[in-house]
């Protein structure tokens, strides 16, 4: 495994999604680069610890939708109890608001959600953060 050296957008009939994965979530700049770019969703995949994933999952992917205007959905791996690695699980769903959705536990399971797009451009019109952001990216 190796780390990306650019951001990664994936143009689709609904829009614009931009790609991070796990660790990419703790940062900002990227998910401000993907909502600069107009992307309306960001997806994370992850596999974040037990002990990691209580302290920070839910923080995290509401952090990076308010901070960036888009839904977040993040996809993360399910626990097993046998392997050595203990997986927090939790994918979820959240609102360019930080409003959670939708979010799974820990075991197997999918999530199915439509998601209003609008609301992407209409909370950029009641709080219009990106133009006051220093340029750093």
């Amino acid at each position: 495994m190796s780390p990306g050296d650019t951001p990664c957008i994936i143009e689709t009939s609904f829009g614009k999604i931009g790609i991070g994965i796990c660790f990419d979530i703790r940062f900002n700049n990227i998910s401000n680069y993907y909502s600069k770019n107009n992307c309306k969703i960001i997806c994370y995949p992850a596999n974040f610890t037990e002990y990691t994933g209580k302290l920070h999952w839910e923080l995290l992917n509401r952090s990076r939708a308010i901070d960036s205007h888009t839904f977040i959905l993040s996809c993360a791996t399910a626990k097993n109890d046998d392997s050595k690695f203990k997986s927090y699980g939790n994918s979820i769903v959240v609102s360019p608001w930080g409003q959670i959705i939708n979010n799974l536990d820990n075991k197997e399971g999918y999530i199915i959600e439509d998601l209003d797009l609008n609301q992407v451009n209409e909370i950029n019109l009641q709080l219009p953060v990106d133009q006051n952001k220093l340029n750093y990216i």
